[in-house]
């Protein structure tokens, strides 16, 4: 019995925390500790009758008692709190359903706009590569026009010295035969 009594009141304690946020079975949850306590009692007093007088006695205990009518009492309770806690289970489940879709909605929308980010980032990425690339192209084609004018400068440069230098030499000969001929005939100033 008493192994029973401490289901029963482990039971009773753990719907009452499982219907804290559920007023109406808050407010059943006295009535039906004291219809199963009433109906505990009743049983007793069969069981009573029973160990003393026997299953007649028993028998005659438990007809003369309003068992049934306190048993369905308790069950009434029962399934009332049963279709509420339905209840709250159905609304919480239509809540989390709409949580549940608004933040899918929501990752749809996060994702769309991280696709767009990204579309959007490759574009200039290639843009950048493309404008790059073709600036690389034109600079190649500039060291390229630019080595050729080098080129052609150094060999205008080669030339022009050549042609200049080849009149100079000439004087400069002429200058030394005059010098090795005529030193004798030349005064200081000649």
């Amino acid at each position: 019995r008493s192994d029973v009594l401490v289901r029963v009141d482990a039971l009773l304690g753990e719907l009452e925390t499982l219907t804290a946020d559920m007023p109406a079975s808050q407010v059943r949850l006295p009535a039906l500790r004291s219809g199963i306590a009433i109906r505990l009692r009743m049983l007793d007093a069969v069981l009573d009758a029973y160990r003393r007088e026997g299953v007649e006695a028993g028998r005659r205990q438990l007809a003369a008692g309003s068992g049934r009518a306190e048993m369905e009492r308790v069950l009434a309770m029962i399934v009332a709190m049963q279709a509420e806690l339905g209840q709250q289970i159905a609304a919480e489940r239509q809540s989390a359903e709409r949580s549940a879709t608004r933040t899918l909605s929501m990752l749809g929308l996060l994702l769309l706009l991280v696709a767009a980010a990204l579309a959007a980032l490759c574009a200039g990425i290639r843009r950048e590569t493309r404008e790059r690339l073709a600036s690389e192209e034109r600079r190649r084609s500039l060291i390229a026009e630019l080595r050729s004018a080098n080129g052609e400068l150094e060999n205008f440069a080669y030339v022009v010295s050549h042609d200049l230098k080849a009149p100079l030499r000439g004087i400069g000969s002429l200058a030394d035969w005059l010098l090795a001929d005529y030193t004798a005939a030349l005064d200081e100033q000649g």
